[in-house]
């Protein structure tokens, strides 16, 4: 009985060499010869591989492959570790380029304690090393209105932390500035029969801080819950009374 006929065998060849990753340096160097640049930058010319390494030991540095493409390998006598720290250095400023810078915004208020300050920092560093820039806002509430110099002082602290690793593009705005002149005033509830001038102080010192002149107030008792149409009387007092100022 006839065999059928066996599958021709085919050998598989060995897999095509990979090529390293970064320069070849001293030994790795598998070319015969190569086109070989000294230590000082002058053009040495072809020589043999074992003669360029020679030339490198004997300067204490390294032969660096530098263009392996070439017919024969360009390789240049150099300090490896420095080329090294420098191809490192030219990557990480290219990375940063095409990086989109966003602008990151930390909110701070002016009396945080030393724990959140700390929390902040790091939040406000690590974006730096990101390569990002930041924007710090100061969040005042109520008679913190009255103080706006801790704001300054927080800046500075903040700026002094970072002087380091970041430089200021743009310094505190001045909100008080397109208030001045102006005048306020203050619509308030409480379950009391008038606001607490207590209250009503902190309102008056902001807004003579500010340079702001001070119009009125218009208060509304909520003892017994609120309702809208309850408190339209008061409301329409509100607007006459900024209308007349």
């Amino acid at each position: 009985m006839p065999m059928p006929p066996r599958r021709p065998s085919i050998s598989r060849g060995a897999a095509p060499p990979q090529k390293e990753e970064g320069h070849r340096i001293n030994n790795r160097i598998d070319a015969r010869e190569v086109r070989l640049i000294g230590a000082d930058g002058a053009n040495v010319g072809v020589v043999p591989i074992r003669q360029a390494i020679m030339m490198a030991e004997e300067a204490s540095l390294d032969l660096v492959e530098i263009s392996p493409d070439a017919k024969p390998p360009v390789c240049k006598i150099l300090d490896y570790g420095k080329f090294k720290f420098q191809e490192q250095k030219k990557a990480a400023e290219a990375r940063k380029k095409q990086k989109v810078i966003e602008i990151k915004e930390i909110k701070m208020r002016p009396m945080i304690d030393d724990h959140d300050y700390d929390v902040k920092m790091r939040a406000i560093k690590r974006f730096f090393e990101e390569g990002d820039k930041v924007k710090v806002t100061l969040r005042f509430r109520g008679r913190e209105m009255a103080h706006q110099e801790l704001g300054q002082q927080l800046l500075d602290r903040v700026k002094k932390d970072t002087v380091e690793i970041a430089k200021v593009e743009s310094e505190l705005k001045d909100i008080g500035r397109r208030l001045r002149n102006k005048t306020g005033f203050v619509a308030c509830t409480s379950i009391s029969s008038d606001a607490d001038s207590s209250f009503l102080n902190s309102f008056k010192d902001t807004f003579r801080y500010l340079g702001m002149g001070y119009g009125g107030y218009v208060h509304a008792n909520c003892e017994n819950g609120f309702n809208s149409q309850d408190y339209q009387a008061d409301v329409d007092r509100f607007i006459h009374l900024v209308k007349n100022n």
